[in-house]
């Protein structure tokens, strides 16, 4: 899964639920694990922090960073395992 492009000058950022849609885990727990120093913090988009989002190569790198399981799923961040670890 690619979710940079190469064709693009400015940094790709992603919102929250497009971070859930990629890696497969509530946002209750994507929080606990930004708190926690396991995923990567999101930047704020406006002076007062309500609106946020993630560097894309930040995430992709973090999916990345995730083994493989080991029961025939591949994929990093979405196997069972992975979530577990983190």
């Amino acid at each position: 899964m690619n979710l940079v492009t190469s064709s693009t000058t400015a940094p790709s950022l992603l919102r929250l639920k497009a971070v859930l849609q990629h890696i497969g885990v509530s946002r209750t727990t994507l929080y606990r694990w930004i708190h926690a120093g396991h995923f990567p913090r999101p930047r704020s988009l406006t002076p007062n922090g309500s609106t946020v989002a993630w560097l894309a190569a930040e995430v992709e790198a973090w999916i990345n960073s995730k083994p493989a399981t080991s029961g025939g799923i591949s994929g990093g961040a979405f196997g069972s395992d992975a979530l577990q670890a983190a």
